[in-house]
């Protein structure tokens, strides 16, 4: 399926929202709206000991999030007599939602229950969830995920970090890059919301020693990975060359929607060179900077 869901975990400033049958647009507390769902709409071969979660567009009132507004639903199509029926059973779960942002809110089995093999499930939002300032949904969305055979008990793997290399100058100079780790399976929105990166200047020559972004976004991609992306923005240009450490904060705290906790390491060297115009025959030679590349 060519979707790509994406977690942005990052604060915003949105309030607030109304009504179904009143559609002006409020520029002070827009309407709340539900950004993202996981698994995604018409998903196949989802595991069976999957959550689920959603994403709002502002900070929502816990209380309104209930069994009867937050619904999952097992679908069957039954022939009565002949006729085609479609027969739905409610399933219960445990509720759980992002007590930062109040933005999250994830649906999970009891215990060590699963759901059914190839199943075809519901997911329906009721219009009566409301925002922190009262407003509620405009209309109830519904989507459905089909089950594969299999439980997902493996932990998130991480494929890859980037960038390995900057290149930058005065003509070209360098405020800010983006981050990205690779995880080999979608996470859980709400393992990463309070985490962040550390950047850590290893040789002291620019304005910062260490510096934390915690705008967090996460990518769901239709292959199935993971991309946890930050933006690295800084006040100041930095300066070539220079060696940058990149540490997830706290990388023991990320799981997959499976709830399986990663056990590895977050952690890469970003080397920042000088870019050339002018080509050289040698991919690195000396510079009144000291050793740098030109390729």
């Amino acid at each position: 399926m060519n979707k790509a869901l994406v977690f942005s975990i990052s604060a915003l400033a949105f309030l607030s929202c109304n009504n179904l049958f009143h559609h002006e647009y409020d520029p002070v507390f827009p309407a709340p709206v539900i950004q993202s769902v996981f698994p995604v709409d018409g998903e196949e071969n989802v595991s069976l000991n999957i959550n689920i979660y959603v994403r709002f567009s502002c900070s929502m009132d816990e209380s309104t999030i209930t069994d009867e507004t937050f619904i999952v639903t097992k679908i069957e199509e039954k022939d009565d007599g002949g006729e085609n029926t479609i027969v739905t059973e409610q399933i219960r779960g445990i509720l759980e939602f992002d007590n930062e942002q109040k933005r999250i809110a994830s649906f999970e089995l009891p215990g060590d229950s699963y759901f059914e093999a190839h199943k075809k499930y519901g997911i329906t939002i009721k219009r009566e969830i409301a925002a922190s300032s009262g407003k509620t949904l405009e209309d109830d969305f519904e989507s459905a995920f089909y089950t594969g055979d299999y439980t997902d008990l493996d932990p998130p793997e991480l494929l890859s970090i980037s960038p390995d290399y900057l290149f930058s100058n005065q003509e070209a100079p360098l405020m800010s890059f983006v981050i990205t780790i690779t995880f080999n399976e979608p996470l859980s929105p709400l393992s990463v919301i309070n985490n962040g990166v550390i950047l850590t200047d290893l040789h002291a020559n620019s304005d910062f020693d260490s510096t934390i972004f915690t705008d967090l976004v996460l990518i769901y991609t239709p292959s199935g990975t993971c991309i946890l992306t930050v933006d690295a923005g800084f006040k100041n240009i930095l300066d070539p060359p220079g060696d940058y450490q990149m540490q997830l904060k706290d990388a023991t705290a990320i799981k997959d929607c499976a709830d399986n906790t990663f056990t590895g390491t977050i952690d890469s060297v970003i080397h920042h060179h000088i870019y050339y115009k002018t080509p050289c025959k040698s991919p690195c030679f000396m510079t009144d900077q000291g050793t740098d590349c030109c390729w």
